[in-house]
């Protein structure tokens, strides 16, 4: 995403022209910059792109799934960069060789385990046994814990 500061008057990518954005995604910019025929400084970013606007760049462009960390930095989106998506990508004969075939499936099944945990949250925490009922009741959402006895 294309990001300016709240009160900046920046309203469209072609408002940059000869200013500065900081971005991890120097080339991406770069091409994006191209293909909108808007010339404009592109710097790398070490990390915290975020808080680099006003001062040290005019805008960020920026990886992000739902905008929450521009908007608690007083950001807002102004163009859309590129939308993207994951995708496992084999090689066909690696795929058909069982070996590797079964350590790629061990990787999606990871890969697909930590996208769907993204969206959880895990607890753990020791109880006594009377009190269990009474926590249980007050955890939103658990419906059916690991209980785990001692020995």
């Amino acid at each position: 995403m294309l990001a300016v500061p709240e009160k900046s008057p920046f309203q469209h990518v072609q408002d940059l022209e000869g200013k500065v954005i900081a971005t991890e995604l120097v080339k991406v910019t770069e091409r994006y910059l191209a293909e909108k025929g808007v010339k404009a400084k592109v710097e790398f970013s070490w990390g915290a792109t975020e808080v680099k606007p006003p001062v040290l760049a005019d805008a960020i462009v920026e990886v992000t799934e739902t905008g929450s960390s521009l908007r608690a930095n007083g950001l807002r989106i102004i163009e859309t960069v590129l939308e993207s998506n994951t995708k496992f990508i084999a090689n066909p004969a690696a795929w058909n060789d069982a070996w590797k075939r079964e350590k790629m499936e061990g990787l999606l099944l990871l890969l697909k385990g930590a996208i769907d945990a993204a969206s959880k949250v895990g607890l753990m925490l020791n109880v006594r046994r009377g009190d269990l009922e009474r926590v249980l009741e007050v955890l939103p959402a658990l419906k059916r814990p690991t209980i785990s006895q001692p020995e």
